[in-house]
C-alpha cells in the first residue's frame, strides 16, 4: 500500500538579489577579512610609493572573489546546465477569483487551460480520450492511470494546438494515477499546485477539463466539496483517502484538475463512483505529487504494509467485544509487521495514531499516510483491555 502522509507544500517564490547563488566579485570583496600584513597608508609625503602598494589589496580581493564566485558556482551546478534547464514545480498562494462575477468561472478556467492538455491514448481495443495536467516544467504530466493502461501510443495536445508524443514513465493502479513524459525535451508551463489539506467540505469546487478541439475552451464544471477522506468501491478496486464532489467530470475531463477559487490545482480528478446518482471522484494533489516523485525515481510505488485482514464490526458485535467502533482482525500474516508486533486474531483495532477507525478500509487507508520502516500507534482492544501496540511498517512483499 502507498503511504499517503500530507506534507505541508513550501510556497514557490523567485529569488530576489539577497537569494543569489552568485555575487559578483567586487561583492565579495567587500565581505572579506583584512589582509593579513596589510600596511597602513602613509603619510602624503610619500603618496607614490603607498599608491603601489595599496593596488594589492583590491586586486588581490577581486581575485579571491572571483574565485569564490567561481566555486560557488561549481558546487551549486551552475556550470553544468543552463537556467532553461531547471525542472520547476509551481507551489503558490494565489489571489482569489470572485466567481460571482458575471466572467468569474470563465476567468479563472482561462488561467488554469495552459496547463492542461487534451489526451488520446491509442490501444489495441480503440482510442481512450480525457485530460492530464502538466505539473513540472520539463514537460511531466498527471495523469489517470486507466486512461493510459496499455496504451500503444499517447498524444498531448496543449491549449495552443500544438500536439507532442508522450510516453507512460510509470503508472500506479493502486490511486489511478500515471506520468507522461514528453518524447521531445520541451519547456512546459507548469500548473499552479495547491494543496487539500486546508479543504473542507462545502467549499467550492471547480472541475475543468481539456478542450474538446485544438484551441478550443476547455469544459467546465462547478460544485461542492461533498466529501474528504473517503474510500470509494470502483470496479472492485478500494480507491483510499479520496475528495468527491458534485461537480461533475465530463467525457473529456478525467485525469485533469480540480481547482480551488484561486485556480490552483487540489486534485486530479478520475472518475464516478458506481450507481446513480454517485459523486465524483479526485484524487488528492499531495497525495498525486507523493505518487508522481516515485514514478519518476523509480517507475513504480512502494506501499506500506501492516499484515492484517479482517471484518467491520456491526453494533451488537461491537458491543460483546467491548468497543464503541473498530475492526475485528481476522488473519495476520506469519512475519509480517503485525505479527512481529504481537497483533493476534481476534484482537479489535480502534484508532491509528488516536485518530479512531470504524472499517477495515479506514485502517488500510491511515496506514497508506505512512512510509515502510515508519513506526505506527495501534489502539487495540483484546479480551476487553485496552492497549496500545507499536508496529514497524515495511514494504509490501515483492516490492510493488
Amino acid at each position: 500500500m502507498e503511504p499517503d502522509d500530507e506534507e505541508g507544500l513550501e510556497p514557490y517564490r523567485s529569488p530576489d538579489d539577497r537569494e543569489r547563488i552568485w555575487l559578483h566579485p567586487s561583492e565579495l570583496g567587500s565581505l572579506l577579512p583584512p589582509v593579513a600584513g596589510a600596511a597602513p597608508a602613509e603619510p602624503r609625503r610619500r603618496r607614490r610609493r603607498g599608491r603601489s602598494r595599496s593596488l594589492a589589496v583590491p586586486v588581490l580581493s577581486g581575485v579571491i572573489g572571483a574565485a569564490l564566485s567561481l566555486g560557488i558556482l561549481v558546487l551549486a551546478g551552475g556550470l553544468d546546465r543552463p537556467d532553461t534547464d531547471r525542472v520547476v514545480e509551481r507551489v503558490t498562494n494565489l489571489p482569489v477569483h470572485d466567481l460571482a462575477a458575471p466572467d468569474g468561472i470563465s476567468a479563472l478556467a482561462a488561467a488554469v487551460a495552459p496547463a492542461i492538455v487534451a489526451l488520446r491514448a491509442t490501444t489495441p481495443t480503440g482510442d481512450r480520450f480525457g485530460s492530464g495536467v502538466v505539473f513540472r516544467s520539463d514537460g511531466h504530466v498527471l495523469t489517470n492511470f486507466h486512461l493510459v493502461d496499455g496504451a500503444t501510443s499517447i498524444e498531448l495536445t496543449c491549449a495552443d494546438g500544438k500536439s507532442h508524443a508522450a510516453l507512460q514513465a510509470g503508472g500506479d493502479p493502486e490511486t489511478d494515477l500515471a506520468v507522461l513524459s514528453l518524447v521531445e525535451d520541451t519547456v512546459m508551463e507548469p500548473a499552479v499546485l495547491g494543496s487539500a489539506q486546508a479543504l473542507r467540505v462545502g467549499q467550492t469546487a471547480i472541475v475543468v477539463g481539456a478542450p474538446g478541439g485544438p484551441q478550443g475552451s476547455p469544459s467546465v464544471t462547478a460544485g461542492v466539496i461533498a466529501g474528504l477522506g473517503e474510500v470509494v468501491e470502483v470496479a472492485g478496486h478500494p480507491l483510499y483517502d479520496m475528495i468527491s464532489t458534485d461537480a461533475m467530470i465530463g467525457p473529456l475531463a478525467s485525469g485533469g484538475p480540480l481547482v480551488d477559487r484561486s485556480g490552483a490545482v487540489v486534485g486530479i480528478t478520475t472518475r464516478t463512483g458506481s450507481g446513480d446518482g454517485s459523486l465524483s471522484l479526485v484524487i488528492p494533489i499531495d497525495i498525486a505529487r507523493r505518487v508522481a516523485e516515485k514514478l519518476i525515481a523509480n517507475g513504480r510505488v512502494t506501499y506500506p504494509w501492516l499484515g492484517v485482514s479482517g471484518t467491520d464490526l456491526d453494533p451488537w458485535t461491537a458491543k460483546e467485544y467491548g468497543v464503541g467502533t473498530g475492526t475485528l482482525i481476522r488473519r495476520v500474516t506469519p512475519k509480517s509487521p503485525a505479527d512481529q508486533s504481537g497483533l493476534k486474531v481476534q484482537d479489535v483495532v480502534t484508532a491509528v495514531e488516536n485518530l479512531p477507525i470504524s472499517t477495515m478500509n479506514e485502517l488500510m487507508m491511515l496506514v497508506r499516510r505512512h512510509e515502510p520502516g515508519d513506526k505506527v500507534d495501534l489502539t487495540v482492544v483484546r479480551s476487553g483491555v485496552k492497549r496500545n501496540v507499536k508496529v514497524r511498517l515495511t514494504g509490501t512483499p515483492g516490492g510493488s
